[in-house]
């Protein structure tokens, strides 16, 4: 059974200078966190650290509890080691920790395997967006405006997918596409088309 908790590592004269949260009662005592915590460790003495834990009876209650600690914490001028605003995940990181995460992916190129990318397909074989997605889809892309660089980089993109198919493959796909216009999506099209233009007209000078 989790043992949720918030805890926190205070300096030898009760000032916290870490809070964290954790899910057993072991965490809060290891005192391996970043280097300037590290750096507060060996100055008071890691066995001069006092370590405060409060019990929790959900993750959740234990994420708000750690926010709101951090954030009441700072807002009182306390000095803390913490890099986030706490929570689940990467909340608001100081611009040192965006620096780290930069670094260590900048250069890097992640290949999706062909098993992974017959896994991909095969969890979205079928599934069909909704008339209102499809609507805010639309309504999200109105008034877009790429940039020259933008849609070079987009067509070279598309061009190397396509180049990458084989015929059948390309046939099947084109098939597909055809498949897919009917009349009633046909006439939609259309529709919105004479409506931009339409509008287009109004806000010309």
């Amino acid at each position: 059974m989790a043992n949720h908790c918030v805890y926190t590592h205070c300096r030898a004269d009760g000032t916290p200078f870490y809070v964290g949260l954790s899910n057993d009662l072991v965490r809060p005592f290891k005192m391996k966190r970043n280097e300037w915590h590290d750096r507060i460790v060996v100055k008071e003495g890691k066995e001069n650290v006092v370590v405060n834990i409060i019990p929790c009876h959900s993750a959740e209650r234990a994420k708000q509890l750690e926010i709101w600690l951090i954030r009441i914490g700072r807002k009182m001028g306390v000095e803390l080691t913490n890099h986030t605003d706490g929570g689940d995940g990467v909340r608001n990181p100081t611009p040192e920790v965006r620096h780290k995460i930069g670094s260590a992916m900048r250069g890097k190129r992640f290949t999706i395997t062909d098993d992974h990318k017959a896994k991909i397909g095969a969890a979205h074989k079928g599934k069909k967006r909704s008339e209102q997605a499809r609507e805010n889809m639309r309504k999200g892309h109105v008034g877009q405006v790429l940039s020259d660089e933008h849609k070079a980089k987009i067509g070279a993109a598309s061009k190397a997918v396509w180049d990458s198919w084989t015929e059948e493959k390309k046939t099947e796909r084109a098939n597909k596409l055809r498949a897919s216009w009917t009349p009633e999506r046909r006439a939609a099209a259309s529709a919105r088309t004479k409506a931009r233009h339409a509008a287009n007209r109004l806000k010309a000078p």
